[in-house]
């Protein structure tokens, strides 16, 4: 007879037979211990299991193999459903940026759209609408692929919203119902985000859209908080150390009571990178994951998410270290189903590890004071008080303390001055 797997956290015997299940098993504990038994479903954090007899018992995932946690995940998966295929001779290309799409009501304004290569017409997906202060090029997407590939969302960038232009609220407006109408678009879950002047349309599309609140902004390189930008909006920033704006970035995450994390990355005022954006997009898309109240399709998506990210930090942990913890910080703060927990307990215990990270998130937070301090003051620092001594010698000290970290150059370069425009 095999043991029984006497290291659960949970086990105990229940009398009532669910039902047939999967083929009867042998399954391990995390110390060796064995079990003949089909799975039927899983319960909170613990697996319930039949045995030959017809007697189930309850099994705590985290005591379970890597080998039978896994077969329990792909399980839940096969439960919600595999997505099918994408639909062929759909209206629009798929997994590439589509060339210019007029809008059907106001064919005046038009926009590029990606749709991401797992699209298909069996459920409703997110979208995130860009802005570029120069008016927007198929090649302005290219940036957020990335993101919206391992995240599943739609993409759409305005041609003829830039700088200076005074219907740039209207051609995005037009943008906005014309991907809705067209596209089977989760209508919670509407994103903005724009470079510079972008940025800020970004803000005020998420404030004027009043058909749909906006679920969160992706600003580059720009504030543009509204008083009446909804509560619920959530917030990533991306900011170069050196840029103009960043006075203006961290004043209005400071005015905001909305979730808002402000990231800076070494540059001057630019646009963010793929990775650096792939991450606002994930953070973006765990937050409302949190959030919502999971039905079927959601919780097929969430095991997705996470099984996503995972693959992530397992392939960048030895290349990127911090990213990857900022990473195992992300999918911590949304939450993991119970099958998930050892793995990501296991990618926290290596990172915390390694001599290089032990200072880590006392560096991010440094970070963030230090932003906090000299840049939440006043818009107009960048002229009036662009990089007082004060600044320069706090930066250096924390890039000294904390050398050896990728997120020290930054530190350091914050405490340089900025380019006056």
């Amino acid at each position: 007879m095999h043991r029984y797997l006497s290291v659960a956290l949970c086990l105990w015997a229940i009398t009532t037979v669910i039902g047939a299940g999967e083929k009867v098993r042998t399954w391990t504990s995390v110390n060796g211990a064995t079990l003949d038994a089909r799975y039927m479903q899983t319960r909170g954090s613990a697996a319930l299991l039949q045995k030959p007899d017809g007697k189930t018992v309850q099994i705590s995932l985290g005591s379970l193999s890597a080998e039978d946690r896994a077969y329990v995940r792909n399980l839940a998966l096969k439960q919600y459903g595999a997505e099918p295929p994408p639909p062929a001779n759909y209206k629009v290309p798929i997994g590439t940026i589509t060339p210019v799409i007029t809008c059907r009501r106001e064919p005046a304004w038009s926009y590029h759209l990606y749709l991401p290569s797992n699209f298909n017409l069996s459920r409703k997906w997110p979208v995130m609408f860009v802005m570029s202060p120069g008016g927007g090029q198929a090649g302005g997407l290219k940036r957020y692929v990335p993101g919206a590939e391992q995240n599943g969302w739609i993409l759409a960038i305005s041609v003829q919203s830039k700088n200076g232009f005074e219907q740039s609220d209207t051609a995005v407006s037009a943008m906005v119902d014309d991907v809705l109408e067209q596209q089977p678009i989760d209508t919670e879950r509407l994103y903005a985000s724009g470079f510079s002047g972008g940025a800020r349309m970004a803000f005020a599309t998420a404030e004027a859209y009043k058909k749909k609140d906006f679920a969160g902004i992706l600003p580059c390189g720009a504030g543009g908080a509204r008083a009446s930008l909804w509560k619920g909006t959530d917030i990533y920033g991306l900011c170069g150390s050196n840029c103009f704006n960043r006075w203006d970035m961290a004043c209005t995450k400071k005015t905001l009571s909305n979730e808002y994390y402000l990231w800076f990355f070494p540059g001057a005022h630019a646009w963010a990178g793929p990775v650096d954006i792939a991450d606002g997009i994930t953070w973006l898309n765990g937050r409302y994951l949190k959030k919502a109240r999971l039905n079927k399709p959601l919780i097929g998506e969430k095991h997705r998410y996470v099984k996503g990210v995972l693959s992530t930090i397992g392939a960048i942990i030895d290349k990127d270290p911090e990213r990857a913890y900022r990473l195992t910080t992300t999918l911590k703060h949304t939450g993991v189903q119970p099958y998930y927990k050892n793995d990501l307990t296991a990618y926290v215990q290596q990172l915390k590890a390694m001599p290089a990270l032990r200072d880590y998130a006392q560096a991010e937070a440094a970070m963030h004071a230090l932003a906090d301090k000299y840049f939440a003051t006043n818009v107009m620092d960048f002229r009036n008080n662009n990089c007082p001594p004060q600044l320069t010698a706090a930066a250096a000290a924390l890039a000294t303390q904390y050398k050896g970290l990728k997120i020290a150059e930054t530190i350091e370069r914050m405490g340089g001055k900025t380019q006056i425009p």
